[in-house]
């Protein structure tokens, strides 16, 4: 039976990981080479921790347990056996409760990100118009972008710029000064989740940035 529980934490962990690099990969392709993946499935993850004492599972699961939607995070997710999964009462106050901040890092970090300094105004290249677009971009994203919780997604938002997309109106130094800038506040909210989730003596690996976390 141990062997069994440990292949089915390790497949756990492939997925919700407490190293950035692993999380990040899985949460873009919805599972790793060992298992894929539903978000609801992050309650089971959770319980799963909680059961086995893999405390390093919890940040990432539950920070994808604060992304679903209310109802299921209410009532639980029915699993094919019949019965309902659902996180505990202590667990669902820390989501609820981490929500919020989630809701208010959010606007924080989009006014950061489009933030221009005056060092960093001699790399644009169309001065009159990129500050002009960002501060549209910010009353954009703060008016329709927190109207629902699936906007708690700062740890893979922001970091993909292209011609499809608003920002790649900005010119090549303002996209980069966005980007860049967006690698640091990932990093930070990473770091912060153990903080954000009360979880005590749990730790993640990640990316740091502090030359951009705390400007």
């Amino acid at each position: 039976m141990e062997c069994l529980r440990d292949d089915a934490v390790k497949r756990i962990q492939s997925c919700f990981s407490h190293d950035f690099d692993v999380w990040a990969k899985a949460a873009a392709a919805r599972g790793s080479n060992l298992v894929s993946y539903r978000d609801t499935d992050a309650i089971a993850a959770v319980n799963i921790a909680r059961l086995t004492d893999t405390y390093n599972i919890l940040p990432s699961a539950l920070y994808t347990c604060c992304q679903l939607k209310s109802k299921d995070l209410l009532n639980g997710v029915p699993q094919a056996n019949g019965t309902i999964e659902r996180l505990t009462q202590a667990d669902l106050l820390r989501c609820l409760k981490a929500r919020k901040k989630f809701v208010h890092d959010r606007v924080v970090s989009t006014y950061r990100l489009c933030q221009f300094t005056p060092g960093t105004l001699h790399k644009c290249t169309t001065q009159p118009i990129c500050p002009s677009l960002l501060k549209m971009l910010v009353n954009l994203e703060v008016t329709f972008g927190t109207e629902d919780y699936a906007c708690l997604t700062d740890l893979i938002a922001w970091l993909e710029i292209n011609s499809e997309d608003q920002y790649g109106n900005l010119c090549r130094g303002c996209q980069a000064h966005v980007q860049e800038r967006a690698l640091g506040l990932r990093a930070k909210m990473w770091s912060d989740l153990p903080m954000t989730l009360e979880l005590r003596n749990v730790e993640v690996r990640g990316p740091y940035y502090p030359e951009y976390i705390y400007e």
